[in-house]
């Protein structure tokens, strides 16, 4: 460009240093082993849960259909709360919060009589639907909070594997007979 001669002395190749994740990489110290593991549970419980709750609110009472429409409807609003909570208190505090409230709600929901009655039915549906309000609050935070976790390099093996490891839930619920039909 400029009509200066570059001689081939000057030139170095760069040294690159890349690094590789590898599934061993989860494992490679304890309080990475630690995190992975807890971060695996973390999945595998809201995994469960989420489904059993969401799968579950087919038999409540009531209209089948207008019950996992309420259901799966509350998703929306729990996906926003828990960008509010997870800057306010913490990701952290907003998932274990989240699966604290989940246990009360799903506890009180199957408490409740399983007579036809309308307060009955109006009861258990409330309870599942605040249930689900906050699996899911916490199941997005999972997601956000997981991912910080690890080192960048070994981030996304942790993500994929966690992927993977969660629909496990989901085929032990039809193993245990909680009303999954596929």
């Amino acid at each position: 460009m400029n009509k200066k001669k570059i001689l081939d002395d000057d030139l170095e190749r760069p040294v690159i240093l890349e690094q590789r994740s590898s599934f061993t990489q989860l494992f490679s110290s304890w309080k990475v082993a630690k995190t992975t593991l807890i971060s695996w549970d973390l999945w595998f419980t809201n995994t469960l849960v989420y489904y059993g709750v969401s799968f579950g609110s087919v038999d409540l009472g009531g209209n089948r259909y207008l019950n996992f429409f309420l259901i799966s409807l509350v998703g929306i609003p729990a996906n926003v709360a828990i960008m509010w909570a997870a800057n306010r208190f913490g990701r952290k505090t907003s998932v274990l919060i989240g699966l604290v409230i989940t246990v009360i709600a799903s506890a009180i929901s199957v408490s409740i009589p399983s007579d036809q009655s309308s307060a009955g039915v109006g009861g258990r549906i409330t309870a599942a639907i605040v249930a689900n309000f906050f699996i899911s609050f916490s199941f997005a935070g999972v997601y956000l909070w997981t991912s910080e976790l690890f080192p960048t390099v070994i981030r996304y093996s942790q993500i994929i594997i966690g992927y993977i490891y969660a629909p496990v839930s989901r085929t032990l619920l039809g193993e245990l007979g909680l009303g999954i039909g596929f």
